[in-house]
């Protein structure tokens, strides 16, 4: 069936309405015809065609113009506000139908769309999510990665240590050390060239103990190089450790031409424990830039390690050089006192400090020995001897030099200050109570106490001994019980002493010819 348009029915209307109206005029025209005397009959034709022409449009109007549209505009108020799921029903089959139909698709299209929108959200939000949950994945997976890094390296760190550890505290052999230095530690830490330089105190330098690479012709194990010159031992004048990550950018001068290579990357650790320095670490690379900061941390804690090592290995060799002590006093004996010596000696001249010697003789000890015995003689000893401990400090030294005499060497102080602990040594003495002291001249104990001091008396250790000896020779000349400094003018009574000494041997070997030459008489 044919839609009608609207302008159809509304002129069907107005036709309906015409046709209406001359059946109107026609029924008034006969009832005009009869009733002509009547007048109003006229009007009241009128007004019936006027309602019924008006009665007629309005209707048509609403029903199929003004409803549609009000439905139409109420569907297009519910889109604007965002209802997209509701849709226009005319029924009218004209032009206004067919625009709602095409406003019913253009919702659906909308509604599509809409829905579209909606899902084309939900995967962006979703996606959205996806790519901020895989960033924190990537961020925790390369936290995990990189922790899982530093823990492997501390790991291999800490196994290089305790291997280190291990190899170096497998034995108390400096030398045994060293080669495990240079030959293990230097390729576990994966260096190039390693050198190790240890303090020698008696010449106050540092001294080549060892080597790993390919030595150049200018130095060499036991080598001496000063501490004090140079960029190879700057490390030691810092405290600290001394990195050079490119030498090929540094010029090297003097003795750095013989110690350090063209090229390549170097680091000086030093090694010391606590308060002592033992000498110095020095690690090759040939590539620049090899030593990181995390690497110079590492090398620290095996230099540590070594240091520990050595300073223990050096502590036994000293224990095995000065363990012997005297059995009788229990003081340190000559050989004890001859090493402590030195080692005072060299610690005075590095720091240019004083020391000082004190050489000591019990005044008339044969005599006691021979009338009260050699065990009231030892109890002397001993008792002579814990008075000589408990009035010096524990930096001094005291020791037996054999016999009746005695050692006290005074780190630190000088001929004057030595005299005077001399004196109190020699008053202590004095005033103790040894057993039978009767027998002895002024009915006591005493001591005479030679005095020598470093740097004003001797240039030498042997020579400081010797000074002190000399003073004591005075003092026991003078009368014994005193105190004698080293002078110059005491040079003369060495003089005379060598004189006697000679004088003595010519006796004895005058005295061990002549039975020879009675034997020989009777030929």
């Amino acid at each position: 069936m044919l839609r009608r348009s609207v302008a159809f029915k509304i002129a069907a209307t107005v036709g309906f309405s015409c046709l209406a109206l001359t059946l109107v005029v026609l029924a008034w025209v006969m009832l005009t015809g009869r009733l002509t005397e009547g007048f109003h009959l006229h009007a009241i034709g009128g007004t019936l065609l006027a309602i019924i022409v008006g009665v007629v449009t309005f209707l048509v109007v609403k029903i199929y113009l003004t409803t549609p549209l009000r439905k139409l505009t109420e569907v297009i108020v519910s889109a604007v506000q965002g209802n997209f799921l509701s849709r226009v029903k005319l029924g009218t089959r004209d032009e206004l139908e067919r625009l709602g139909g095409d406003f019913n698709k253009l919702l659906a299209k909308l509604t599509d769309f809409q829905a579209s929108k909606i899902d084309a959200d939900l995967e962006l939000d979703m996606a959205q999510r996806e790519l901020k949950y895989k960033e924190q994945l990537e961020e925790q997976t390369h936290i995990i990665e990189n922790t899982n890094k530093k823990l492997t390296r501390r790991l291999s760190e800490l196994a290089l240590l305790y291997e280190v550890n291990r190899m170096l505290t497998s034995t108390l052999e400096i030398d045994e050390i060293l080669k495990m230095l240079t030959e293990k530690v230097g390729g576990a830490v994966q260096v190039d060239e390693l050198t190790v330089l240890l303090i020698d105190e008696k010449k106050n330098k540092l001294r080549i103990a060892a080597i790993l690479g390919d030595p150049r012709a200018s130095w060499s194990v036991n080598q001496l190089v000063d501490p004090m010159t140079g960029l190879f031992s700057e490390s030691l004048r810092k405290g600290n450790h001394f990195l050079i990550p490119d030498l090929s950018r540094v010029p090297l001068k003097g003795k750095d031409w013989d110690y350090l290579p063209d090229n390549g990357s170097f680091l000086s650790i030093p090694m010391n424990d606590k308060n002592r320095l033992l000498g110095l670490l020095n690690f090759v690379r040939n590539d620049k830039q090899a030593f990181s900061e995390h690497q110079i941390k590492l090398l620290t804690s095996v230099t540590r390690q070594a240091a520990l090592a050595i300073l223990n290995a050096q502590l036994y060799q000293e224990k095995l050089d000065l363990s012997v002590t005297d059995e009788l006093t229990k003081l340190a004996n000559r050989r004890k006192m001859q090493t402590r010596l030195e080692l005072e000696w060299n610690r005075a001249r590095r720091f240019n400090s004083n020391l000082s010697l004190l050489m000591i003789d019990i005044d008339h000890f044969k005599r006691y020995n021979d009338r009260n015995g050699h065990l009231l003689g030892d109890k002397v000893l001993q008792g002579v001897a814990r008075i000589l401990e408990g009035n010096t400090r524990e930096v001094d030294t005291v020791a037996r030099f054999g016999g009746e005499e005695f050692v006290v060497i005074l780190p630190g102080q000088d001929q004057q200050t030595a005299k005077s602990v001399a004196d109190k040594l020699r008053r202590a003495v004095y005033g103790h109570n040894f057993p039978r002291t009767q027998s002895q001249p002024g009915g006591h104990l005493s001591i005479s106490v030679g005095v020598a001091a470093y740097p004003g008396d001797a240039d030498d250790p042997k020579v400081l001994l010797d000074k002190s000896d000399l003073a004591l020779y005075v003092a026991k000349r003078a009368g014994r019980d005193r105190t004698v400094s080293y002078e110059q003018e005491l040079e003369r009574v060495e003089a005379d002493r060598q004189k006697a000494l000679a004088a003595k041997k010519n006796r004895r070997r005058r005295h061990k010819r002549k039975p020879r030459m009675e034997l020989a008489k009777p030929n």
